[in-house]
């Protein structure tokens, strides 16, 4: 017995494991992967269509030089390489993305180790604990590198790595990132190399950088984005900086000092020397304002975009921005006001994003009444609740408006009324279907063109639902619980051009949904409940360009693909070219289970049996003939597939017969010996780990019981149900393990109702509970929503073991349990061993 149970741990714990070849590196994302091989020590992975990577900490200490790869971006991450030489990218020189990253011994890049690297677009020198030093000419021959990124190595200078910046061996270099580099200073040389160069884009974050020599960024001569967020900079340092990129004609579109750390507001010194370098957006996010007074922002007549995100702002006017006359864009995300201020906005102002997460958030009628110039409105993730009549009054040129996860339970009728120049609307992540959902929620939007509705717990679609949008283009409604659709619902829609049904509860339809929308050409229905083609379906997609029918389970019989006979050739080349795009649309047979749709229609697998029958008049004779076949066959099939439940039952019924019996007699003769196992184990894989302790700790102590594990102890080759059922049934008792993964996992509750039905059996005409044989045991805390009504009952009228992780308790567990699973004595047996010692001393 003991052996056993060691046998079972050892099988627990070799599962998680697995070898190395196999092994994904952490850094990799899950998906679809291929394992390439082994080269010099470095696992090679393909993952489709992203990207190949090479890894291996321990044993991956040469680069892999012979590893070849078609995709055009390649990792090297993770590794034990400690020097890349000239030549080690050799068989990978058609890369567009190259990351070296993480490797935790590499200490040297050898000077010509990219030259012939003509292709590479974008590349990144990160996380490589060791790497303290570029050499000038390392990045000889880049001449298409157009993103460089160097991120948290061991750099102790900027001048340790910037000599090495040369514009002559990347002519066409955009963009710099230089992130987390714990550089304190930059000198006025640093980037000297880069003089003349074509940079666009700076970006100096979160690098603990206390000093920028005023000068250190002349050569950057076209320079447009500066970011220096989260840096240690003082405020005369910036402003001695700008002054001099202004002075030197050097003018930036986009400046970043995002969480620079201002309190209160931003010092008017430094939002001075802004203005006069004619910057055009201006990020002041994750600082700490709270209050925005009307006269902080001095004239800044070329500033267009204002990002003040994460301000904790919670008290301000419009009045604030009237000296930003361009300004067209203002964004104000994750802050603390409750509403949005009244007061006119900057006069040009065009889009305006609030999107606060979690925050009450209330809409009054007259909201907007002074910003009749905006065009963009985004407040979404707010806690908006309801939007009352009248709330976008004033609006009369706004293009695009999105509500999405607002928590809106109400739209008053003609909330929307007046938006007449609207074209985007998105109500996404909204329960407001359950309380309003009528044709009069979506008065005034004649012109409305994109319309999204997905994840709002819809049921059903009201005939008239869509009455008041003639000109919608796009409907988005995945990821509801609409389970068929009227085409009356669609027929106002005379422009549709594309509808979103992913992710409903829609079945094959036989009545074209389509038929009143000549113009729609994109479907995209994956992840329903379609199982077959019908003369409707092919009608609706012949007319598609783009179709996505995958995640749907077809049932791929000959008879589902005659209906494909009554197309015509032309008509039947298309459907056939949109099924042929997509791979993953699967077919279920009785034969097969993984090929798709396509791979069945050719025949590649069926064979001759499954040619398309182009003269279904044969069928006219051929089904009275077979309607008795068909009835046979199905009796037949229920009786095949519910075999095993019907002897289940029987074995119940003659057990509970032959307990009948007994119910009168005084003396018991149930006993340890009429079962194979002491306890059946109901339980979650995902509490293996308490599993292996709970076996070793019954079966290798006394009473030495013997458990039923199904990891351990179920016949290989065997169905699942067939085993659980013979296997709760030669037990005396059923030991649920009852934990969250416990209560949602569907095989679990099986089990739990098999046991639970097995018990019923062994109760008296009184209803008196003869043998008691569920046990449970609970695993820390239950979600009760995920409990099912049975097990709800069991918990609250039976008692159960808690499972403590103190050791102190734990020893007690294991004697309750021990004595609850130990087997029964055996009456019979002790009465007449009593009346024998009697005789004996008489």
């Amino acid at each position: 017995m003991r052996r056993l149970a060691s046998l079972l741990i050892i099988f627990l714990h070799v599962s998680h494991s697995t070898t190395s070849e196999d092994s994904i590196s952490p850094w990799d994302p899950p998906g679809s992967t291929n394992f390439i091989g082994n080269f010099n020590g470095c696992l090679c992975r393909e993952y489709t269509s992203i990207y190949a990577t090479c890894y291996n900490p321990e044993n991956c200490r040469r680069f892999p030089r012979n590893f070849r790869t078609d995709l055009n971006r390649f990792r090297l991450a993770t590794t034990s390489v400690e020097n890349i030489t000239v030549a080690d990218f050799d068989n990978l020189t058609n890369i567009e993305i190259l990351e070296i990253e993480a490797n935790k011994d590499l200490k040297w890049i050898e000077n010509g180790a990219f030259t012939n690297m003509i292709n590479l677009k974008s590349l990144s020198i990160s996380y490589n604990s060791n790497l303290q030093y570029l050499d000038e000419d390392v990045f000889e021959g880049l001449i298409s590198l157009e993103s460089l990124s160097i991120r948290q190595n061991s750099f102790d200078q900027v001048k340790n790595f910037s000599f090495s910046l040369k514009s002559r061996f990347m002519p066409n270099l955009r963009k710099l990132e230089l992130i987390d580099l714990r550089c304190m200073t930059v000198d006025k040389d640093d980037f000297r190399n880069l003089n003349g160069s074509r940079l666009e884009e700076f970006n100096l974050i979160d690098s603990q950088v206390e000093y920028i020599h005023p000068e250190a960024l002349l050569p950057l001569i076209n320079l447009k984005v500066l970011n220096l967020g989260e840096n240690l900079i003082n405020t005369s340092v910036l402003i001695d900086l700008l002054e001099h990129l202004t002075s030197n004609n050097i003018t930036l579109n986009t400046l970043s000092l995002y969480g620079w750390g201002f309190k209160k507001y931003v010092p008017k010194d430094v939002l001075e020397v802004i203005s006069k370098s004619r910057v055009k957006e201006l990020i002041l996010s994750k600082n700490q304002f709270d209050i925005i007074s009307d006269d902080l922002f001095p004239y800044m007549p070329d500033l267009e975009i204002l990002h003040l995100n994460e301000v904790l702002l919670s008290n301000f006017t419009f009045n604030a921005f009237s000296k930003l006359p361009n300004l067209r864009t203002l964004c104000l995300t994750k802050n603390k006001f409750p509403s949005i201020p009244k007061g006119a906005p900057a006069q040009n102002l065009k889009e305006l994003v609030v999107t606060q997460e979690a925050r009450y958030f209330t809409l009054d009628n007259d909201t907007f009444v002074n910003m009749s110039g905006l065009e963009k409105l985004d407040l979404s993730s707010n806690n908006i609740r309801k939007i009352p009549n009248g709330s976008f009054t004033g609006l009369r040129k706004l293009q695009y408006l999105n509500l999405k996860n607002s928590t809106i339970f109400y739209i008053d009728i003609g909330s929307f009324d007046g938006l007449a120049a609207l074209k985007f609307l998105s109500l996404e992540r909204n329960p407001f279907p359950n309380r309003t959902f009528c044709p009069e929620v979506f008065a005034g939007l004649t012109n409305l063109e994109e319309l999204e509705l997905g994840y709002c717990a819809i049921t059903h679609l009201p005939l008239d639902i869509f009455k008041r949008l003639p000109s919608l283009k796009r409907l988005d409604l995945k990821m509801n619980q609409i389970k068929t659709i009227n085409p009356v619902v669609l027929s106002p829609l005379h422009n549709l051009e594309e509808i979103n049904l992913s992710w409903n509860m829609l079945s094959s339809w036989n009545n074209n949904f389509f038929k009143h929308n000549p113009k729609i050409a994109a479907l995209y229905i994956n992840n329903n409940k379609i199982t077959h083609f019908t003369k409707a379906i092919l009608e609706d997609i012949s007319s598609m360009d783009t179709l996505d029918l995958s995640g749907n389970l077809f049932n791929c019989e000959c008879s589902n693909f005659r209906v494909f006979s009554t197309l015509n050739r032309s008509t039947m080349t298309h459907i056939l070219n949109l099924l042929n795009q997509m791979p993953n649309t699967k077919c279920v047979t009785e034969k097969f289970t993984d090929y798709t749709i396509m791979e069945y229609f050719n025949k590649t697998y069926l064979g001759e049996e499954c040619k398309l029958i182009t003269n279904d008049i044969l069928l006219d004779y051929l089904i009275p003939s077979i309607i008795l076949l068909i009835i046979t066959a199905l009796t037949a099939s229920v009786l095949y597939i519910y075999r095993w439940h019907i002897r289940y039952w029987i074995f119940l019924t003659k057990m509970f017969l032959s307990r009948r019996a007994q119910f009168n007699r005084t003396i018991t003769l149930e006993g340890h010996d009429n079962y194979l196992y002491d306890a059946f184990v109901s339980y979650s894989s995902e509490d293996r780990n308490f599993v292996v302790r709970l076996v070793a700790m019954l079966e290798n102590y006394e009473p030495f019981l013997k458990l039923c594990v199904y990891e351990r102890d179920f016949e290989i080759g065997t169905f699942i149900s067939e085993s659980v059922l013979e296997c709760v049934s030669r037990s005396r008792k059923t030991l649920l393990i009852i934990s969250n993964s416990y209560i949602k996992s569907q095989w679990c509750r099986w089990e739990a109702q098999v046991a639970e039905n097995h018990r019923l059996f062994f109760e008296n005409e009184y209803g008196e509970c003869v043998n008691d044989s569920i046990i449970m045991i609970k695993l820390g805390t239950i979600s009760q929503q995920n409990l099912s009504p049975m097990l709800k009952y069991l918990m609250k009228t039976r008692i159960y073991l808690q499972w403590d992780s103190d050791d102190s308790k734990q020893k007690q567990f294991w004697e309750k349990l021990r004595n609850a699973l130990a087997p029964p004595v055996n009456v019979y047996a002790v009465k007449k061993e009593e009346t024998i010692s009697g005789d004996t001393k008489d």
